[in-house]
């Protein structure tokens, strides 16, 4: 019997083809299966490598101040407002200063361990990390994730995939109360913001913020 000449071009396809399906297997799951760095966050948080701003910080009401011999003035779109420094660090030496930005900064990493933000994780396959751009009343600062470790910066990161606009009040609200942040974004007092597809947003791992917040996406903008 005459054998068949073997039809190299549906051969060399019918492999590309089954390539690239295990490619966008793995691509998939790379996405939606990122390493989990909840635990190790929890084991620096029992150790007191990472502390609850709350305890060293707190929003001031006008019966406030007169406990508490450390206190920053700083000015938001609603007015003057008070920052009380208690705890441990009302024992620092009175020239050690504490700035707003000391403070902010404290508010916002603790504000992405929180939302753990830790988890998110490189496009598959390539370097392209994720970019939380935030505003504090105004101020503008960026988190970008590698490999677990939140990485803090002033300033507008270029591409940021989520921006988060809040305020003072409401961030120490988050903090103090685990549960409040979806009542925050419910009453549109702190905003999330959608900058990029949902492709890049689920092939970095934002599942596990919608997740973290009971599905709040709607739109462009988080409410």
């Amino acid at each position: 019997m005459e054998k068949r000449p073997l039809n190299v071009p549906l051969i060399v396809l019918t492999a590309l083809g089954a390539v690239v399906l295990i490619l966008a297997a793995l691509f998939v799951y790379f996405s939606v299966n990122g390493k989990d760095y909840s635990n190790i966050y929890s084991q620096k948080e029992a150790s007191g490598e990472i502390q609850n701003p709350s305890a060293n910080f707190a929003l001031a009401s006008e019966n406030d101040t007169q406990n508490y011999s450390r206190t920053i003035k700083v000015n938001t779109p609603d007015g003057e407002k008070t920052i009380i420094i208690k705890g441990s660090l009302s024992n620092l030496s009175s020239d050690y200063n504490i700035t707003e930005e000391d403070v902010q900064k404290d508010l916002i990493n603790y504000m992405g361990i929180y939302l753990e933000l830790y988890n998110l994780h490189e496009i598959p396959f390539t370097s392209i990390t994720p970019k939380v751009q935030v505003y504090l009343e105004g101020k503008p600062y960026f988190m970008e994730v590698s490999k677990g470790d939140i990485i803090l910066s002033d300033g507008v990161a270029k591409n940021p995939d989520i921006v988060i606009t809040t305020t003072y009040e409401e961030i120490f609200k988050m903090i103090n109360n685990e549960n409040y942040v979806t009542q925050s974004i419910s009453l549109n007092r702190t905003t999330i913001e959608l900058k990029a597809n949902y492709f890049v947003l689920f092939s970095k791992g934002y599942l596990t913020l919608y997740n973290k917040l009971k599905g709040s996406f709607t739109g462009y903008v988080i409410r």
